[in-house]
């Protein structure tokens, strides 16, 4: 043994247990001297010890289906090999050997890495990749987990939006789905929940500009009895409990206060929150997906947006491009609406191919939502005849869509300006004014917001931060 020490420090268990990885050291007849906490892991030895055994005997025990150690001793040279153990976890591993002054074969060391996560990852896009090219080169594609969730286009922007989807589906992170109102960002986020693993777990959705910001919290992370006046007696369980092992969607995440944008963050980084009133720090297991109808720059850049939330909550942005974007998915979805509000309300309208094309050439700058509500109002009104021009101008008043040349040869030029310091300060300005309009008219916060086609909740926000006065 005096050679071997010469080699070994007397007190290495401490430093050994402080590395990462697995460490494992062998003398040349192959008996164990030396291994750390994360080799015990790897393995599974239970508090086992194992110093002193020969690995051959482990080997032939079936403890260890093979050893790098032993290949190491044999051809006395460096050598890399994976290894995957009884616990399922795969491990690469490095043995050095260890020589004499005379050359005489002393130890092997080796380090071992575990890449079960990394391995896992791989199969999983693997599959991802196998399961898109199912779906690549048709005209129109159906995606979703047994008929759960539907996805109908056909254009190519769309199928890089479906990709990008797969992809996320894959992982556990975070997903930030972008893009204007109506353009399907929550059936995005149904997809990439049914695509995953999670997928017979709950899928929670929550918008985050229809609860006011005194409710909000105890709606997201629940509260303890005797919490506030008019709690429940036995408490209430929070979003986040009711999401656990599934997917909590946060639906326009940029009007979250900041106070719960705080708290957000601390739950994605620790994994834990406290209920309101609550002492105990809980832990959940929710993957969380985000939506907003900002562009990723408005979102970083604003001033009630905290920007370490977003790098957080951005980890895979994906972006749903307006319906006017993408006209060839105009005329699949039309056929599509039809389709289901003829089986939802036993009609059988039918459109010809010209008031197709009028259709098709709308700007749609509701997006899906507005299309989805006008076929659903011709299956009302019509229910069982083929549409001509003039029920499709009684049903909504249309203009086809124009070229951008054509449009900005027919506009009027404005007149000259005083302009505000900046583009959001206008758009805040614009805003304002015409918050400011609707209550004159209305004389009512709740019905301003109903005309302006708003929450309430927005207008309630943007009192308390004084940014609007309605006086």
């Amino acid at each position: 043994m005096d050679l071997i020490e010469k080699y070994l420090m007397k007190d290495i268990d401490v430093l050994l247990d402080c590395i990462d990885e697995a460490i494992l050291i062998v003398d040349r007849d192959a008996n164990i001297l030396k291994y750390n906490d994360t080799f015990s892991r790897l393995i599974d030895l239970m508090g086992r010890s194992i110093v002193g055994v020969n690995l051959k005997d482990l080997v032939a025990s079936g403890m260890l289906r093979e050893s790098a150690a032993l290949k190491s001793l044999e051809i006395k040279k460096k050598i890399d090999m994976n290894l995957t153990y009884e616990t399922g976890q795969t491990a690469t591993w490095t043995y050095i050997p260890v020589f004499d002054e005379r050359g005489e074969l002393v130890l092997t060391v080796g380090t071992g890495r575990d890449m079960t996560k990394l391995v896992t990852l791989e199969k999983k896009l693997k599959i991802s990749e196998t399961i898109i090219s199912q779906y690549e080169g048709r005209n129109l594609k159906m995606v979703g987990d047994k008929g759960q969730v539907e996805i109908i286009y056909s254009s190519s922007v769309m199928q890089q939006v479906i990709r990008l989807g797969w992809k996320a589906a894959a992982t556990a992170s975070p997903v930030l789905i972008w893009g204007e109102t109506g353009v399907g960002k929550e059936v995005v986020a149904d997809f990439i929940h049914h695509a995953s693993t999670r997928s017979d777990k709950p899928f929670i959705a929550i918008n985050c500009a229809s609860i006011p910001d005194e409710l909000l919290e105890a709606e997201l992370f629940g509260y303890e009895e005797g919490s506030f006046t008019g709690a429940k007696r036995s408490g209430k369980q929070g979003l986040l409990e009711e999401a656990h092992e599934g997917t909590l969607f946060l639906d326009e995440i940029g009007e979250l206060p900041l106070k719960m944008q705080t708290k957000l963050l601390r739950f994605l980084q620790e994994g834990k929150f406290k209920k309101i009133g609550g002492v105990k720090t809980q832990a959940v297991d929710v993957r969380i997906l985000c939506a907003t109808n900002l562009t990723m720059d408005q979102l970083m850049n604003s001033k009630h947006f905290r920007q370490d939330l977003f790098y957080r909550i951005a980890v895979v942005p994906i972006f749903i491009p307006p319906l006017s974007d993408r006209p060839e998915d105009i005329l699949p979805l039309i056929r599509h609406f039809i389709q289901i509000f003829n089986a939802k309300y036993n009609t059988d309208i039918k459109l010809p191919a010209k008031l197709m094309n009028r259709l098709a050439q709308y700007e749609w700058p509701g997006n899906v939502r507005e299309l989805k509500n006008v076929i659903e109002r011709m299956a009302i009104i019509h229910s069982s005849q083929e549409l001509n021009e003039e029920d499709l101008e009684l049903i909504l008043n249309i203009k086809p869509r124009q070229d951008n040349n054509v449009r900005d040869m027919q506009a009027p030029q404005p007149a000259m300006i005083a302009l505000p310091s900046s583009l959001p300060r206008a758009l805040e300005q614009f805003e304002e004014k015409w918050i400011r309009q609707a209550y004159q008219m209305t004389g009512s916060i709740v019905k301003a917001a109903k005309k302006l086609g708003i929450n309430p909740s927005t207008i309630h926000r943007k009192l308390k931060k004084g940014v609007l006065r309605l006086d």
